[in-house]
């Protein structure tokens, strides 16, 4: 089944990019051309396709980013979206950019966690997607992407931070210990070491879990909290937020490396252009948003502070660490050097 499917979603790509992506073969000009001018270039369309649905704030990104692709280049470059996880499976997206099944695909970067698990390291950047590219972040993520096969092309997200939200209400952080704490393989070992009983489940799960008490809370985003309906069982969130969002775009690196010349300055400038003005502004007061249904329906924040808050997030970012360190000395130590910590 997920063979024809896949032939069929190629069937559809090509189809659509029949008028596209042969940029390497410019069409011959008509015989009332100007014998001395530039052949046209056909327009390119590339293929995306997101972890989330289409109507999730993150999934904007592609809708701003072709905005600007389409501006920037004078319309020789559009992104057509294919769908979130109803047309391809998150996990499986990756690989369906690598084989060129598609061109472009929203990811996490733990679904690199196998082959390069440093990508979970973008969970505590310190920096906003522009300070990455200053200070080489960028460029060490770029090299280890490279490293399987695909082309980074930018950031996912920014300030997206991950909370611990409860049924019941935590003075302290090591009141939840042997508390059973929705969890996921990202976050299983922070759950483990801060003494919580960490339960994978599933995210369509979570809600009816809730409702029957198999977890008293979990470990989100609020960005996916509001969406799912989840503020609707929990009434507490704690602050600080004890890590980030991992979410990069990808693209097929041979795609990448066929567009024109002549247009490749623009290409880039438009990615640019939307990490600045999109990712670090409009997408920051839109998500700040996503607290405001929580709130209304009678939700608290409760904020840790001193020696609770400063044990909570040592511990939980010591896990984070400790799993990279193990699976990669090398590149792990090179990324907390980056990034200014020591652990």
């Amino acid at each position: 089944m997920k063979r024809f499917f896949y032939f069929f979603l190629i069937l559809v790509v090509m189809g659509s990019l029949l008028v596209g992506c042969a940029s390497d073969a410019p069409a011959e000009p008509g015989n009332g051309a100007d014998p001395g001018s530039e052949p046209a270039v056909d327009p390119i369309v590339l293929s995306a396709v997101g972890f989330l649905p289409q109507d999730n704030l993150m999934s904007r990104l592609f809708f701003e980013l072709d905005a600007n692709l389409q501006e920037m280049t004078d319309g020789k470059i559009s992104i057509q979206w294919f769908g979130g996880p109803e047309a391809i499976p998150g996990f499986e997206q990756p690989d369906a950019v690598a084989n060129g099944v598609v061109d472009i695909a929203m990811v996490s970067g733990a679904y690199f966690k196998d082959q390069e698990p440093v990508m979970s390291g973008l969970n505590m950047t310190p920096f906003s997607p522009t300070e990455e590219r200053e200070k080489g972040v960028f460029d060490f993520f770029a090299e280890k992407t490279k490293n399987v096969g695909l082309h980074l092309l930018m950031r996912g997200d920014y300030q997206v931070n991950t909370y611990f939200w409860s049924v019941d209400k935590y003075d302290s952080p090591r009141d939840m210990q042997g508390k059973s704490f929705r969890s996921d393989p990202r976050v299983n070992m922070v759950l483990r070491d801060l003494g919580l009983d960490p339960v994978i489940i599933d995210m369509t799960d979570v809600y009816p879990a809730l409702e029957r008490g198999v977890v008293v809370g979990g470990s989100h985003p609020t960005i996916i909290v509001t969406p799912m309906g989840l503020h609707e069982m929990y009434n507490y969130v704690y602050e600080p937020a004890f890590m980030g969002s991992a979410t990069i775009i990808i693209m097929n690196a041979n795609t990448y490396d066929q567009i024109p010349e002549e247009l490749r300055q623009a290409f880039n400038d438009a990615v640019l252009k939307t990490e600045q003005e999109y990712l670090e502004h409009t997408f920051v007061e839109e998500y700040n948003k996503f607290m405001d249904p929580f709130l209304d329906d009678g939700g608290e924040i409760i904020t840790w502070t001193g020696e609770d808050a400063d044990w909570y997030i040592e511990t939980a970012h010591k896990a984070l660490w400790d799993e990279m360190m193990e699976l990669d000395s090398e590149a792990t130590q090179e990324l907390m050097e980056l990034f200014g910590v020591d652990f």
